[in-house]
């Protein structure tokens, strides 16, 4: 059976670029997340440096990711949101 890490993890987001050092760390540790069954998004960007966040006010490239990726984050903090007071609802729904 698979580790669970589902309830211990936080949610997590990931982002790489094409030309990011990082790569390869990234993709294996989303793998190894995903393996573990946590809640994980990775957003790969092939055109993009390592630090690309940087440069969102002179590349668009740069800009159009930074909005994906901002929509990704706020997605899921409001879900982690959500689970968060659904757990909480049933906590409290038992402890009466």
């Amino acid at each position: 059976s698979r580790p669970s890490a589902k309830n211990t993890l936080p949610a997590t987001l990931l982002v790489t670029g094409g030309h990011d050092v990082l790569q390869d760390e990234g993709k294996a540790y989303a793998q190894a997340l995903e393996h573990c069954a946590a809640q994980v998004q990775y957003l790969h960007f092939p055109r993009l440096d390592h630090g690309f966040m940087h440069f969102i006010a002179i590349n668009r490239e740069a800009y159009r990711a930074a909005k994906q990726i901002a929509q990704r984050l706020r997605h899921l903090c409001q879900t982690a949101l959500a689970n968060e007071c659904t757990t909480n609802a049933e906590s409290s729904t038992q402890l009466n």
